[in-house]
């Protein structure tokens, strides 16, 4: 049986993919350990206080944020760290087991993150499309079994091809790993093309059609609730109703509306005008307001997080599948310095997810404080975005 000896000249070497001068090197290295510490601080953070949390644990669409934050820990814990030692060694020095181990993870916590940010995006839509029977849908049970599916999946994806590969070829494979972690099946056309489709195309679609329904359901809410405050009245009147309406205090609302008119009316429906141009709103419309405008502004705060993940998300990881896919149509014929930047580029969004959810989410900001600021006493947030 014949053996396959690489050609080790022509395999990844990060002592010539990273040769620069000192003083650049030392700036890089900083840089990507900056970027390692900030994705498993951060992360370890947010699950810190997911823990400390009822509140944000027992919401179904937060389990979602915690998944992601998983996801990203794991990518930092393994890729960063990783591939950080691989730079300072400049030749692989863990061997075959760890390499294939690394390979696996790595992919898996990358693919994880796309599906973790596809379910959410499913849970913003259901909320937003559904409303009242947002519950029916998503319960504690179907948000743990989606998430275990999505690591099934993200997990075989990547496991099996890794680790089936050299065992069903018919040459056994003589690998230099203590030169490099290099596994072909990286590099086969089909298998590009089938990751390329699964863990990028499909979610990304995905993605833009649920963002497209939230935030035409959101425009349309908008404008009922402008219909829904416009009157038509005497200017004077008129100018009364708007004056009240843009008040602060119904700037910041919810809150009941204010009492326009303390008188009765006879009639028992709509709007009464006294001779004193003041306006008297029908019972049913002061109740339903408040209640209009509140759930408007959950969904938009739950629409505006949605964008932020997603617009990140889609930043960091796009150039990585881009050059995955010409990847796939070229071979090897590609630069080892673009391959690293784009590796580096993808894992940058786990260390930038963390201020995601403290800018969107006022207890996980209220999480940060009570742990960074432990001398201090933080009140808990009174409100909840996601």
């Amino acid at each position: 049986m014949s053996t396959f000896q690489y050609d080790v000249s022509s395999l990844y070497d990060l002592t010539d993919a990273f040769s620069q001068p000192i003083y650049f090197e030392i700036f890089i290295s900083l840089t990507l350990w900056t970027l390692w510490f900030l994705a498993v601080v951060g992360n370890i953070l947010v699950i810190i206080i997911f823990v400390r949390d009822r509140v944000l644990r027992n919401k179904v669409a937060n389990r979602y944020i915690l998944n992601l934050a998983v996801a990203d820990l794991l990518v930092g814990l393994n890729s960063l760290t990783i591939k950080n030692i691989w730079r300072y060694y400049g030749n692989w020095p863990f061997g075959e087991f760890v390499c294939k181990m690394y390979v696996i993870l790595d992919y898996s916590a990358v693919c994880q993150s796309a599906f973790a940010i596809m379910l959410i995006s499913f849970d913003r839509y259901l909320l937003v499309t559904k409303e009242l029977a947002y519950g029916k849908y998503q319960t504690k049970r179907t948000g743990w079994i989606l998430i275990s599916t999505t690591w099934t999946v993200s997990l075989i994806l990547f496991g099996l091809p890794v680790l089936l590969y050299e065992p069903l070829t018919e040459d056994p494979i003589i690998k230099p790993y203590h030169i490099t972690c290099y596994l072909e099946v990286s590099y086969l056309t089909d298998y590009n093309v089938a990751i390329l489709v699964l863990t990028f195309i499909i979610p990304v679609t995905t993605l833009v059609f649920f963002n497209l329904s939230v935030f035409v359901n959101i425009y349309r809410r908008s404008r009922g609730l402008v219909r829904s405050r416009t009157l038509t009245l005497p200017e004077s009147t008129s100018n009364s109703v708007d004056e009240q309406w843009a008040s602060p205090r119904a700037r910041q609302g919810p809150g009941p509306l204010p009492d326009l008119n303390p008188t009765s009316d006879p009639g028992g429906g709509g709007a009464a005008v006294s001779p004193g141009n003041s306006v008297r709103l029908p019972e049913g419309s002061t109740r339903k307001a408040p209640q209009k405008m509140l759930s408007y502004r959950r969904h938009y705060k739950a629409a505006v997080t949605l964008t932020l993940l997603v617009s990140m998300f889609l930043l960091c990881a796009t150039p990585l599948f881009v050059f995955k896919c010409m990847l796939a149509f070229s071979g090897n014929d590609h630069d080892w310095i673009w391959w690293n930047m784009v590796d580096y580029m993808t894992w940058a969004n786990s260390a930038l997810n963390p201020f995601l959810y403290a800018v969107t989410n006022p207890r996980i900001r209220a999480g940060y404080k009570s742990i960074l600021c432990f001398w201090r006493k933080t009140p808990p947030a009174r409100t909840l975005v996601l």
